[in-house]
């Protein structure tokens, strides 16, 4: 509901606390919560009740919102670059580059905006007159809540909060609980609904959007400003303006051209902008600096502990979130204040009393002109001529109803030089103002340089070299809002129409036919309106928050896929040289006392050879060697499990050289182990899947456990964070990650066919990290036994695969080190879990690989046959800590 003026009515709602229902300051009720004219006290509290849970709703539908914008970044960069991470000798094109890098700036825009419509919509459901501006954009009037309201508009209205608002929120949950039998049926219908009311929400904001720039273009096209002109010329002649031409004048849009809130109520009209100085020396950004650097931390600060009091945030999360912002606010406010303090366009005054107020009132024009000059109390001189700013929400005669009962105190801004014909129309509807250019060109130098990066990086310094000419072209706007300003507003209109066009030709060329990425880029483009969207003030500190969040999280994933594309065979052998030992068949927890061994020690696990069964240890050498290339995976494989032979592998880093042969949305590396031919381990194998060693597999972490990072997110907020979390246990959910078992259905291909083929022989799955997740998963659907060590919670993310995680109690080992992060960072474990020792500190040192098998040799000794030979950098803390173990090693 955002249109300016009266180029769109309903929107002016928007602003107004209480739905601009014409009651006065002091009529208003006087308990903040009755909203009651009555003043029954029953009433009021349910209908407090009611708003409350309305609030509550939209803030789960504002979760979810954050979530579909994550998986939809993930989700479009995988349709961008995946053929390039599995082609063989295929690096992702110029092209493909440069489509990715402009589609990121269509993705922010419209993540920030559906976050922002959910936000807007929490505040429209507190009203009084709840939901009163969602209603008016849906039914486009601004009648809604007002006295003269038509019979039929009110009989309307009433049908549309019964149909679309109030019974598929609060009945249509409960109906479905009471008919599944389940509790949980109701939580996972308020989390579908909240979220579809925010779409919709969101969806009329744009149609709006497009409704107000045909309306206000066709104002301009008829010379409506001409009118405008005409009042100018008249008030610096010194003659008034007759009323009947200056009514005719109110269909010229009005714009807020400030920073401050457009929250505007019958009561108070707060309006205020930079202060217009000249040129700003180098002492005076440091004057603006050190008066406004202790602000928005502080203001930060205070919203980050009310999280945590509510939320329960870490202390970790705390740390983050709060250096995070207060860097990244401060210096937004800082950069946008010193510069647009070199626009002299504005000046800023305070009414400091009624009769000033009223003085003021008399010498504007219908078209808030001054028509004569004016002095205010605190000494500040406005020129004849200069146009008051009215709110961009203000309809007719609503700016006039506010002005008349504006309080003491209250700041306006006139401008000093009326808008000329399009600028105002820029402004208002194509987001086109100084600051927002300026934010504008903030966030695009802060993800170009994160994609500049990449491509030098990979090599490719042709493509960063366009890339910075085109870098500096988006943000020529906002050097013309400094250097030339006259020129900064048609630079904005052309250069943000020309990126968002090039966006969509090369975003479908380059995305693989009838991919995500393909299908969403020109719905991008329509819903950020080619980056030409309205933007409003209100609520413009949680509009940039959320701009903050989804820049940092695309430009992760942005580098992150992008160089995956770009890097080929990257893994390099270990190099071991220092001299070599070996561990004692006894350890510090194997005997253990009266004859009682510890579950890492004690488990074995059959294999053909009665005599020679796997343990824990034999697991962890599978798990290193999978981490060396070909030649080293040979040769540490014959020194440490020399009865065993590497009989297939799968590395992804190599590439497919057939697309026909090979699944691309197959992202795993696997290895097959067997026992040596005529040896009694012959009938033994062993599949090991690697866990993270390459970009691809970091990209396949984010991709297959996101659910529990959104989950532990979600976690953080209490009571909102648990209906959310419901929602990764519907069908819908269900639906739609079933589809992530692609990225493994290599492995349960060949041992769905191994199983058939030879179902005589033992086979084992084992993996580490997320090759260790990966084992579970495949354990659960074929009924596998797995040994898995520093592997992750499965639980959750086997149920969203439909898979039947409690088989796997009796099915899987997991072997967890003290103090390893990973294990918990993604949901429950299913298996049994056999902790040992961390040798490193608390942190991912523990969830290093070799550092467990050292652990597991320390405690239970060496069993293996024969003895293994290690060398010294093998296990460098162990040896630090005993330095007795290897003498020869010199303690390290």
């Amino acid at each position: 509901g955002l249109a300016v003026s009266a180029m769109s009515e309903p929107a002016q709602l928007l602003g107004n606390v209480e739905g601009d229902t014409g009651v006065a300051a002091e009529d208003a009720p006087r308990r903040w919560w009755d909203c009651s004219t009555a003043g029954a006290p029953l009433e009021s509290l349910f209908l407090f009740c009611l708003r409350l849970y309305h609030v509550l709703c939209m803030l789960v539908g504002l979760m979810v919102a954050v979530g579909v914008s994550v998986e939809m970044f993930f989700g479009i960069y995988v349709g961008f670059f995946s053929t390039a991470w599995v082609g063989s000798g295929m690096t992702s094109s110029s092209w493909t580059f440069a489509a990715a890098a402009l589609v990121s700036v269509l993705l922010l825009q419209f993540a920030t905006a559906l976050c922002y419509s959910a936000t807007w919509l929490a505040r429209d459901a507190w009203r009084c007159d709840s939901f009163l501006a969602y209603r008016s954009l849906m039914m486009y009037t601004v009648r809604l809540g007002k006295e003269s309201a038509g019979k039929y508009t009110k009989h309307i209205d009433v049908a549309f909060q019964v149909a679309v608002i109030f019974f598929p929120l609060d009945v249509l949950p409960v109906l479905m609980a009471l008919g599944s039998g389940k509790s949980e049926t109701w939580s996972q219908w308020v989390v579908f609904v909240s979220f579809s009311e925010v779409l919709l929400f969101w969806f009329l904001e744009v149609a709006n959007d497009y409704v107000c720039k045909v309306q206000a273009m066709l104002a301009i096209v008829r010379d409506v400003e001409t009118l405008v002109e005409e009042e100018i010329e008249a008030i610096e002649h010194g003659s008034q303006v007759s009323s009947r031409r200056s009514m005719r004048l109110m269909a010229y849009p009005q714009h807020t051209g400030h920073r401050a809130s457009s929250w505007v109520t019958p009561s108070e009209l707060r309006l205020e902008n930079v202060d217009a100085a000249g040129a700003v020396s180098v002492h005076d950004f440091c004057t603006v600096l050190r008066r406004n650097l202790y602000k928005w931390p502080i203001v930060a600060a205070v919203g980050i502990a009310v999280l945590w009091l509510v939320g329960g945030l870490t202390k970790n999360t705390i740390v983050i979130l709060l250096a995070l912002a207060c860097t990244c606010l401060t210096l937004i406010h800082v950069v946008r204040r010193w510069c647009l303090s070199k626009v002299p366009t504005f000046v800023r005054v305070t009414v400091a009393s009624r009769e000033e107020r009223d003085r003021m009132i008399s010498q504007l024009s219908h078209m808030f002109f001054l028509q004569a000059p004016l002095t205010f109390e605190d000494g500040t001189a406005v020129p004849r001529g200069a146009q008051l700013v009215p709110d961009g929400f203000m309809g007719r005669g609503v700016a006039w109803d506010q002005l008349k009962e504006c309080t003491p105190g209250t700041r306006l801004v006139f401008r000093i030089k009326p808008d000329g014909k399009w600028i105002g129309f820029i402004e208002s509807h194509c987001g086109g103002s100084p600051d927002q250019i300026l934010e504008n060109a903030f966030v695009a130098v802060f993800l170009g340089l994160f994609a500049l990066g990449v491509g030098v990086w990979g090599g490719y310094l042709g493509m960063a070299f366009a890339g910075a000419i085109a870098l500096l072209i988006f943000i020529s706007p906002a050097i013309c809002v400094v250097v030339f300003p006259k020129q900064a507003h048609g630079c904005h209109v052309v250069v943000s129409g020309l990126f968002s066009f090039v966006a969509l030709v090369i975003g479908m060329a380059a995305a693989p036919a009838g991919s995500f990425a393909f299908w969403v880029t020109p719905f991008l483009c329509f819903g950020t309106h080619f980056l030409l969207q309205r933007r409003l003030q209100y609520l413009a500190l949680i509009n940039a928050a959320f701009t903050i969040l989804f820049a940092v999280v695309i430009a992760v994933f942005f580098t992150l896929t992008a160089s995956a594309a770009f890097a080929k065979g990257d893994m390099t052998a270990t190099v071991y040289t220092g001299q070599n030992y070996s561990f004692p068949t006894t350890g510090s927890r194997f005997p253990g006392p009266r004859n009682f061994d510890s579950m890492a020690c004690s488990a074995t696990f059959p294999t053909t050879d009665p005599a020679n069964p796997l343990l824990l240890a034999d697991f962890g050498f599978f798990n290193k060697v999978v981490y060396e290339p070909e030649d080293g995976l040979v040769k540490y494989l014959g020194e440490w499990m020399p009865n065993w032979d590497v009989v297939k592998e799968q590395r992804r880093e190599s590439g497919c050289h057939d697309a026909d042969t090979c699944n691309l949305k197959d992202w795993t590396s696997w290895f097959v182990f067997e026992g040596k031919p005529g040896t009694p381990l012959e009938k033994t194998t062993v599949l090991t899947v690697r866990g993270t060693k390459t970009k691809l597999e970091m990209i396949f972490d984010l991709d297959l456990w996101s659910s529990g990072g959104l989950r532990n997110f979600a976690e953080q907020f209490s009571f909102v964070g648990s209906i959310v979390n419901s929602f990764w246990s519907s069908g819908l959910a269900k639906n739609v990650y079933k589809g992530k078992r692609e990225r493994y259905q290599s492995v349960v291909d060949y041992l769905s066919d191994r199983l058939t083929t030879d179902p005589d022989r033992t086979y084992y799955l084992s993996g580490h990290s997320l090759g260790g997740g990966i084992a579970q998963l495949v354990s659960a659907q074929l009924k596998v036994p797995a040994v898995v060590i520093s592997a992750p919670g499965v639980v959750e993310t086997a149920e969203l695969l439909g898979l039947d995680p409690l088989p796997l109690q009796g099915l899987v080992v997991n072997v967890i080190p003290n103090g390893d992060p990973v294990p918990d960072g993604a949901g429950k474990q299913a298996g049994e879990v056999a902790p040992v020792q961390c040798l490193d500190k608390p942190g991912y040192g523990c969830h290093r690989v070799f550092n467990t098998v050292c652990s597991l040799l320390a405690e239970c000794g060496d069993q293996g046959t024969p003895a293994r030979v290690l060398p010294c950098e093998f296990c460098p803390l162990e040896n630090s800590a005993n330095p007795g173990l290897a003498p020869q090693c010199g303690g390290r």
